[in-house]
Parts: C-alpha cells; structure tokens; sequence
C-alpha cells in the first residue's frame, strides 16, 4: 500500500464504516503479523514471503472482513528497498473498500530504534503510532519498540506514551468502552509478572501500560514478534501474541487470526494456510432466560450454555428472573433486552397452575412482540409447563403441561401419521420414572434433525404424556414409545408464529445433585444446538 492511500485510508476510515459495505460478513477483522519478507532465506531473496503474502490477501478479499490489521516486522531488514517494494505491491491488491493498517515492528524500526530509523519507517509506511475507527471499535496502533528499547529515541518513546495517555482519555470522557491495542511485542505470553525476555516487554515498563490499560478498561491487545501464538490474561485483560504470516518458529503454521466482533467482546481464533474457512459466519446470539423452575434450572442452563458454545456457531448470555416471592421492584427492574438476540432459550417455570408465577406484562408483552417479529424462542422441557393463563404463550408453543379439558393432545400414529386426541379425552399430564428410552425421527428431513439417526436410546430420561394446547401450525419432529400412555408421544415439535418460529423439546429433564447423563447423549446435544439455530436462523 503507497503512503498516499494509506493517508486517504486513515482519513476516510470513519466515513467508510459508518456507511458500510456492501457484503454481509462484516462483524470480523483480521489479525496478522510477521510477514517480514527476506526471513526465509535469510534476505538472498523473498520467494516464500510473496507466496505466503500474495495467499493471504486473496484469502482477506474472498472473507471481507472489516479491515486487515498487520502487527509488524513488514519486512526482514529495516529500510530495504525491494522487500519494502514487495510488501507495498502486494498490499495494493487488498480490495480498496478494505482498510489496511500497518504496524512498526523491530525489523521495521530496528531493536533499538533510532530518530533516523523511525523517519525512515514513517516515510516507507506512515505513522508508527495513530488510531483509527472501525464500527464500534477504536483501534489504537503503538510502536512496541520504543516501549521495549527507548534509550536511543526517549523523545519519541515519551511523546508516543503522553500521545497515548491523552487518546485514553479522550476516549474515556466520549464514553468509548471498545479499545482495542495493536503493537508488535506482546507484553507476556503466560503471567503478567513472567520475567524479561527478548518476546515480551521488559517488567518496569510493562507494569506502567498495564496499569494504564487497566485504569482505562482496555480488555484486549493484540501482538505478534513470537512466530508462534500465545494467549494470556491479565484480569480481564486479553493478551492476544499471533503466529506469523511469514516464517513459523515452533508447531504453529504461517496463518492469520480472525477477530470477530461481538455484542461486549472479542471472539478469535488463528487459522492457518491450509484451515482458513470458506466463509466467516456471524455467531447466532442467544439469551437463555431462567431463575425459577421445579427442576435444577441451574444445571439445565449451565448445560445448555456448553453445548452451544461447543459447537463455536453461538454466543450466549443469560437473563435470571428475581427469585419466587421477590419484591415487586424486584421484578419491575427486570427487563431483559429481548431485540437484543435472535434466540431466546426459555428454561423458566413458575409453576402449571393458574397461581403460577407470572413475567411482568411489559416483558410478557416483549416477549410475544419479539416473536412475532421475527424472534427465535426455543422452549427447554419443564418451560412448556409455565404460563398457563397466559393466552399468547400457550399458542406459541402449541402443547404444555396442561390437563386434558384444556385443550386438544397430538401423538404418533405407528404409520407416522400425527393422531388427535380431542379435548376432554386421554390422560392428563404425567411421565414415568427415569429410563432409557428409544426416541424416533419423524421428519428427517427438518433442519432440527438433520443427520441425526432415525432413532436412538436417548438415556435416563422422563417420559413426558399427555400434553394438551391449542395443537395447531405444530410439526411434529421426534417422538417416543410412552410405556403409561401407550401411545407414542411428541418429544420435539415446532411451529412458525407470527415472523418468528418456535421449538419446544420435552427432553432434557434435570435432576438436582444428580448425574444427568440425558444432557451428555451426542443426539441430543446435536439436536439441541440446531434446533436453537433453526429458531434463529429458519435454517
């Protein structure tokens, strides 16, 4: 990349991101670091640094991410024409609508950088210490090596650190919280009190910008230098060393890091050559809704969390209602941002009965506008049993915990065809005892249970009977043998409502300081987290 455009890059980047671009997958930046042409051959030439350098910014063109960030060491030898040359022409093939930002690295600068020496890296590539914007994210770029080694450049390692405690600040007093640090030298790659070593930033200084980062709620760093990756916290603060794009020292491969940008956090991992994925898909965001329930609603929510981070396609949060016989204020303070998410996951039962406790009208309200709109909602096992007065509710899910005068019930005919069983008739809710049981697909062909079996021992488990509803729009998914009934019950159901779509599993029944083994079944698990997808996604 000229100088040129790198100026016009910097000047326009706020406009840039504020209008957006054109294609979709725009919550992610990427990472890289050391290219640093000339190493492999140790400068005779810069063969594997072109073809390393030349892959991944066809790769960053194919993926589109908001901007390529490069943490240093551009080239092997300070000040060397051609291999300054060689990065700038392969630089330019970066699509123009993404940004590029450069870093100073110690090749770049030299170990112990110089006036001189800077000058010449400012005139090659621009400034070695500036911030930009990216969307929500301010981005601040620092020259490491002159917090690493300013004894021969203490004017400029004392203009670059006072440069940085002013943009904190700044930042601060405009309400900024998403700063994110750009440098070549990690500051530590395990502990934040390792000793010094050549790879990190030596303990006197390290502990002064710590400090400072801390003081200003700085959460995330990212470094290069050690051509291999490291992670390391310091707090909640994020350490983040990157492997090379260029040569590898140790197992890592050459590759780059894709950062995506979620609602409060970072989220990356390091990809290398041969791994980097077909597309960069944004993260579904889930809100789990829990707090009171006849089961142990606190293993059921953790559970469910690992399942869905596990799968690396969902972020998840969790809203807790005050507990039964909390204060009204309580609840009134109680709001939880349902827009916010495109899945809410309802593991909340405040009882089946009419004097069952109740959401406030106004989240009851959201809820059921959520949905409606378009929202995800994801019904866990004993959340079918709440809200039985709550009209809106009982249609979205369509069958509950509720006796058999309330409505209708579905089952399973053995032919697979979906059986009434009329108002009034066929037995009230129930389940057996805990036991293995065998549960059947019915639609194979839903996205819930793609690649699933046709049928499994889903193990120690409760049964569920008996469920009664308005049982209208429902598709029926999975069901099972009920050895009370005698009939083959529904297990997963879904149903569109409104914009929005709705599932409801009956598996997943939680036993308090007991093993619950039905969570660890494989089957499960899988139709579980694409069951929460399709809510959110219809796919």
């Amino acid at each position: 990349m000229s100088l040129m455009r790198w100026r016009v890059a910097a000047a326009l980047a706020l406009m840039v991101f504020a209008a957006g671009h054109a294609r979709a997958a725009e919550d992610f930046f990427i990472q890289t670091t050391d290219p640093q042409f000339g190493m492999f051959a140790n400068d005779a030439n810069f063969t594997q640094e072109t073809a390393n350098f030349e892959f991944l910014i066809a790769n960053a063109n194919r993926l589109h991410p908001r901007f390529v960030i490069v943490c240093g060491d551009l080239t092997n030898k300070a000040g060397d024409a051609d291999q300054i040359a060689e990065y700038h022409r392969i630089a330019r093939k970066l699509d123009k609508d993404i940004s590029l930002y450069n870093v100073a690295g110690n090749h770049d600068v030299g170990n112990d950088p110089t006036p001189e020496s800077l000058a010449d890296y400012r005139r090659n590539f621009g400034p070695d210490f500036y911030t930009f914007q990216a969307g929500e994210i301010t981005g601040i770029v620092l020259n490491s090596s002159l917090i690493k080694a300013p004894a021969k450049a203490e004017r400029e390692a004392d203009r670059q650190e006072q440069w940085l405690r002013q943009q904190l600040a700044k930042a601060k007093r405009n309400g900024v919280n998403r700063i994110v640090i750009f440098q070549h030298h990690p500051y530590f790659l395990e502990r934040a009190d390792e000793d010094d070593q050549y790879f990190n930033i030596p303990k006197t200084a390290r502990a002064r910008y710590l400090n400072l980062f801390h003081e200003y709620g700085v959460r995330f760093i990212f470094a290069g230098h050690y051509h291999r990756n490291a992670l390391a916290r310091d707090g909640d603060l994020e350490m983040v060393t990157t492997g090379p794009a260029g040569m590898p020292i140790g197992s890592d491969p050459s590759g780059f890091r894709i950062v995506r940008i979620a609602k409060d956090s970072l989220e990356h991992e390091y990809v290398g050559y041969g791994a980097i994925p077909n597309r960069i898909e944004r993260k579904i965001t889930a809100l789990i809704v829990d707090g009171i329930n006849n089961h142990d609603w606190q293993t059921g929510t953790s559970e469910l969390k690992k399942i869905l981070l596990a799968t690396g396609r969902f972020t998840v949060d969790v809203s807790t209602t005050p507990p039964a016989g909390a204060p009204p204020e309580a609840w009134s303070a109680w709001h939880p941002e349902f827009d916010k998410y495109q899945v809410v996951i309802d593991n909340f039962n405040g009882g089946h009965t009419d004097a069952g406790v109740r959401w406030p009208a106004a989240v009851e309200q959201a809820l059921g506008d959520y949905v409606r709109g378009g929202g995800g909602l994801v019904v866990y096992h004993a959340a079918n049993n709440a809200f039985l007065l709550w009209d809106e509710y009982n249609q979205m899910i369509g069958l509950g915990w509720r006796d058999k005068s309330f409505g209708r019930g579905l089952t399973v005919g053995d032919d697979g065809e979906i059986e009434t069983v009329p108002q009034g008739t066929g037995l009230n809710p129930g389940h057996g005892p805990r036991h293995d049981f065998e549960v059947r697909v019915l639609d194979a062909n839903h996205p819930i249970t793609r690649g699933l079996p046709r049928a499994w021992m889903h193990p120690s488990e409760q049964l569920t009977h008996g469920q009664h509803g308005p049982a209208q729009g429902l598709t029926i998914l999975t069901f099972a043998r009920s050895e009370v009934s005698g009939r083959n019950e529904p297990m997963d159901w879904v149903r569109s409502y409104g914009k929005g779509r709705v599932y409801t599993t009956m598996l997943g029944h939680t036993w308090k300081d007991e093993p619950n083994p039905n969570l660890a079944d494989p089957e499960f698990r899988k139709l579980f987290a694409q069951g929460v997808a399709w809510a959110a996604t219809g796919k």
